[in-house]
This record gives structure tokens, sequence and C-alpha cells, in this order.
């Protein structure tokens, strides 16, 4: 091992496996280069040697918002909407429960009270599909996968539409047309009637 100075900064260099590993420690302390070289060397050790260093012991709350943060980027706002809600509910449920704790039972438990609270089958499919997601993101899904069942849900109901959607539709089936003129009267009475097809 050996440590320089460049400027201000501390740099370490070592050889790996043949290879020279120069890299900055971004940091002005001797001591602080010398235990970011020890850490660097011990990351490539573990991973030239397939040894995965498990995480420290989270809650569900803040593998919750880890989760979410990496989502954050990836999906629309609406969905980011829908993964906040379900994860609200999931918090109130499983509290500060350790993720690694949560069994297939404390799943069952869930759905059941949120089946209890008037909560249709598709809603707690999709909490349960966050929970999966944070689950999976920790490597702990696997343990439980086998003893989850997904709820029944009902194929004979329609999506509801928010205003935006429903401000576009107003516009689009207003507009004079040769075959359909009868289309806005329907859409404006299934509007403010909530009629299904």
């Amino acid at each position: 091992m050996s440590l320089y100075r460049r400027g201000d900064v501390w740099w370490y260099k070592f050889r790996f496996a043949g290879q020279v590993i120069r890299e900055s420690s971004k940091s002005k302390s001797r001591t602080l280069a010398r235990e970011a070289e020890r850490a660097r060397r011990h990351q490539l050790e573990d991973g030239y040697n397939g040894i995965i260093r498990r995480e420290k012991a989270q809650t569900f709350p803040i593998a919750a918002k880890r989760w979410l943060d990496s989502r954050m980027a990836h999906v629309a706002p609406r969905t980011v909407d829908l993964y906040e809600l379900a994860t609200e509910h999931l918090k109130k449920h499983f509290g500060t429960l350790l993720l690694s704790d949560i069994s297939a039972a404390d799943i069952a438990s869930y759905q059941g009270k949120r089946t209890a609270a008037k909560a249709a089958g598709r809603t707690v499919n999709l909490e349960i599909a966050v929970l999966r997601a944070i689950m999976k993101k920790s490597k702990l899904w696997g343990a439980v996968s086998d003893d989850v069942q997904f709820m029944k849900e009902r194929r004979d109901v329609g999506r509801a539409i928010n205003p935006e959607q429903e401000t576009a539709l107003l516009k689009v089936t207003s507009e004079p047309r040769r075959s359909d003129s009868a289309l806005y009267p329907i859409v404006v009475l299934a509007l403010n009637t909530a009629m299904r097809s």
C-alpha cells in the first residue's frame, strides 16, 4: 500500500489481482485515506471471491422510503402517488417491524384487515405488490413468496378517470362529427350518473 498527496487530497495505490488500483480518497486526512484504502481492498476481495455482505436489518418504513426514492425517477407522478398511498397503508400495519421479520402470516393478516376495512381485492393486491418490490430490493421476498396468496379481483368494474381526463373526454365528444352526434350527451349522462357500459 502506498499513500500520497495530490494537492490537498490523499490518494492510495495498491496492486490487486495483477492490476494497479489508484484512487482518490477525496479526503485531506491521511488517516481517513488509509481507512478508505482498506475498505476498497476489502470490497474488491469480496467481489473477487463472490462474497455478498448482507445489509444491516432495516425497519419497514426505512426500507419503504429507500425503495420509493429509487423509483421516483423511473415512473410517472401518478404512479408515485399510488406507491406512496400503498406504503402509507402498509406502514400502519407493519409499523417499525424489521423487514426481515415480515412473514407470510403477517402478510395474510394485513390482507384480512384491509378486506375487513372494505378495500377492494385489486387495491390490496397493489399494496402487496409494493411490499413485494420493497422486500425484493432487500432480497427477502423469496423466503415468503411461496406462501403468499394474492386476492381475487373483480374484472367487471370500470376505471375512474381524473378531472383532466374528464375535461379531455368532454372536449373531444363535443366536437361536431358526422356519425356520432349523440356521443356528447351520452358521455355527459354517464359522467353524471356514474353509469357503466
